[in-house]
């Protein structure tokens, strides 16, 4: 390596700043069946950091990293989940009895002289809702600098939920209305942040 070259490593490594990022202390939660979440948590916000900074000159790194390469980082970012509400299923379910006169014969004798037959259509249509995983969220978020001293802290809150629709019938399908059949046709599933 020419005299040059680590002159300007040199240079970079004093003007790079290195943040560790600590692993998201989950209070407990390590049994739950949501902890493989958790440690995918920790390895997204590293690699979002890393990839997305758009500054050469910032570094994040793994606190454990940190220490196995010996390096002493600027600055220390810690995460508790303050609250984790995992919330419970709900479904909903509803049967609407439908009745509809359906024309089964119609006999035209003149342009102005129709008679139709006319029968009774009945049947049922079912709604189920199933609402899963309304759930929310906070983690609180310190940052402290190689002497423990306080930087800046924030509290993040997240909210998701998810739920899923969907339709059957019962009975003769002609009784059944146009919002009817267009419920039957989609089943519906979506999920907010």
């Amino acid at each position: 390596m020419s005299n040059i070259q680590r002159m300007i490593n040199e240079a970079y490594d004093a003007a790079l700043t290195v943040v560790a990022i600590v692993p998201v202390n989950n209070y407990g939660f390590q049994y739950a069946s949501y902890n493989y979440q958790l440690q995918n948590f920790d390895n997204d916000i590293v690699r979002v950091l890393q990839y997305n900074t758009g500054n050469e000159f910032v570094k994040f790194l793994f606190y454990m990293r940190t220490q196995r390469l010996n390096i002493v980082p600027d600055e220390i970012v810690e995460m508790h989940f303050t609250q984790i509400n995992i919330g419970s299923i709900k479904d909903n379910y509803s049967t609407k009895e439908l009745s509809r006169d359906v024309v089964v014969k119609e006999t035209v004798y003149k342009p102005d002289s129709v008679i139709q037959t006319v029968c009774e259509s009945k049947g049922k249509h079912h709604h189920d809702t199933a609402e899963r995983m309304s759930s929310q969220g906070n983690l609180s978020i310190n940052i402290r600098d190689k002497n423990g001293k306080w930087l800046w802290s924030d509290n993040v809150v997240g909210n998701s939920s998810w739920s899923t629709a969907f339709s059957s019938y019962t009975g003769d399908e002609r009784a059944l209305g146009d919002e009817d059949k267009q419920s039957l046709n989609k089943d519906t599933g979506y999920s907010s942040p």
